[in-house]
């Protein structure tokens, strides 16, 4: 509760937050989300004896629009590829600033996903791993043109914003292009769909991150 009652009165000094609560188990904190309605949701996954993940998806089912950025004293890919399964959308150091941390927040809140500099490359070669060749064999072919050149753009790394700037249209209808991708794939992130994208040679395998300090693809699934 220590940890959380720091970080919580550390963010209540960003002038851009609102902090709701905080607690120290799982009911309290579906509970907390059930009557607070929050835009995200910081979880401590990796501290205790349980790993978090069922947390993460007790909060989503919750409230299928929360983001959930994780703070983690360390990362590993497998664990943060089974974090965003989970409904993960941010990943952030114990040790980073408020600054950092505020940034993560928003960016999350925002529909897109935040992961620190030079983690993305692996998440994603573990999401290309993970895909079976039966699901991967043909992935895209129920995906409209527009549908692919919006999952195209996602993989270079463009921002929900971005991609309606290039297309013309409303970042309401990228929104809307997005989860008809996700439901078309089957899958439920943006790092997902990309590692679809890259196996199936839509878009060439990306070796460097994008952005400074995170992916800035969306990863909105609601």
């Amino acid at each position: 509760m220590v940890f959380g009652e720091a970080l919580a009165s550390l963010l209540s000094n960003s002038p851009d937050l609102t902090v709701v609560g905080t607690a120290t188990d799982q009911g309290t904190a579906v509970d907390l989300v059930r009557s607070t309605r929050p835009d995200v949701a910081l979880v401590d996954c990796w501290s205790g004896v349980d790993d978090g993940l069922s947390l993460i998806d007790s909060l989503r089912k919750e409230r299928v629009a929360l983001g959930v950025v994780v703070i983690t004293g360390g990362y590993d890919a497998a664990r943060v590829v089974a974090a965003i399964r989970a409904g993960a959308t941010g990943f952030v150091a114990k040790g980073a600033s408020q600054n950092q941390l505020v940034e993560a927040i928003t960016t999350v809140a925002r529909g897109e996903m935040w992961l620190p500099r030079g983690l993305m490359t692996d998440v994603i070669e573990h999401f290309v791993r993970g895909h079976d060749d039966a699901r991967t064999r043909d992935p895209l072919h129920t995906l409209s043109p527009r549908e692919r050149d919006v999952l195209r753009y996602m993989a270079t790394g463009m921002a929900r914003t971005e991609i309606a700037d290039v297309l013309r249209v409303s970042p309401n209808t990228v929104r809307t292009h997005i989860q008809h991708v996700f439901e078309k794939l089957d899958v439920h992130s943006s790092l997902e769909a990309m590692a679809v994208a890259m196996r199936s040679g839509l878009v060439p395998d990306r070796k460097q991150p994008v952005g400074s300090g995170r992916e800035r693809t969306d990863a909105s699934s609601e």
